[in-house]
């Protein structure tokens, strides 16, 4: 019995000093990059963001488990999240980078791709899309820092 108790402190500490990606109610990610080219964290905001915490497949930078739809389904949570932050009287700068993070998390997620799965219409879908909302972002930034494909 007192094993068991060992384990289930052991368990609950560990636990505790993880830092758990959580999303907001829009869906998008909190997990801040340390850097631009931080892939690792950038892989985690995508399995969480468009695989529900389901952990990628990567081979080769290349994943078998996400699909352009998964992607083009994430589109419209970003435009809704964008969209509410200009609604609220609370601009905080780091929820507007949220907003621009989850644009690159887009653009990183349909690089991951296999080019076999994505087609020529598909593939002109998400740029008029996801042009458009990146438009929108930097319109409001009056930047172009977000990357394009």
């Amino acid at each position: 019995m007192k094993h068991l108790y060992l384990i289930i402190l052991i368990l609950s500490i560990f636990t505790a000093h993880q830092t758990l990606p959580k999303l907001n109610s829009f869906g998008i990610s909190d997990i801040l990059p340390t850097k631009a080219d931080d892939n690792d964290i950038f892989d985690l905001r995508i399995e969480e963001e468009m695989l529900n915490g389901q952990l990628l497949d990567i081979s080769g930078r290349h994943v078998t488990d996400l699909t352009l739809q998964q992607i083009l389904d994430f589109i419209p949570k970003i435009d809704a999240y964008f969209e509410n932050l200009l609604n609220t009287h609370n601009h905080n700068q780091q929820d507007f980078h949220l907003a621009q993070l989850a644009i690159i998390d887009v653009q990183k997620a349909k690089k991951m791709l296999r080019p076999q799965d994505v087609n020529a219409d598909d593939e002109h879908d998400l740029q008029l899309v996801l042009g458009a909302l990146t438009t929108k972002i930097n319109n409001y930034y009056h930047t172009d820092e977000i990357e394009s494909f």
